[in-house]
């Protein structure tokens, strides 16, 4: 299934994803994004800093270092935007206009 967001670009969206769009309208109470999946033995956040430290320990767009998540473990953009979102909120990465850096 695809929406445009409020920002106009189009993306990929599963059936429960655009539910919760929906019903977020109007309820309180849901949660506002999905489980995604950790990668086994270690938690999801981990795996931006050893990429940014790997290949961007200067910094990086959002979109270079999604793009770099997609194509390194298969996962679809908007699982890598979710895993990048967890990182910005544990402090590990900080967000400076559209750039992102390593928080340590």
């Amino acid at each position: 299934m695809f929406h445009v967001p409020i920002r106009g670009v189009l993306e990929w969206a599963t059936v429960e994803d655009s539910g919760r769009l929906m019903a977020n309208l109007c309820e309180d109470g849901l949660p506002e994004e999905c489980e995604v999946p950790a990668t086994p033995g270690r938690e999801a956040a981990d795996v931006c800093v050893s990429v940014m430290r790997n290949d961007f320990p200067n910094g990086v767009e959002r979109k270079v270092l999604t793009e770099k998540l997609v194509s390194l473990y298969g996962w679809g953009v908007n699982n890598a935007r979710v895993h990048i979102s967890r990182s910005l909120k544990a402090g590990r990465l900080r967000s400076e206009d559209r750039c992102l850096y390593l928080n340590v």
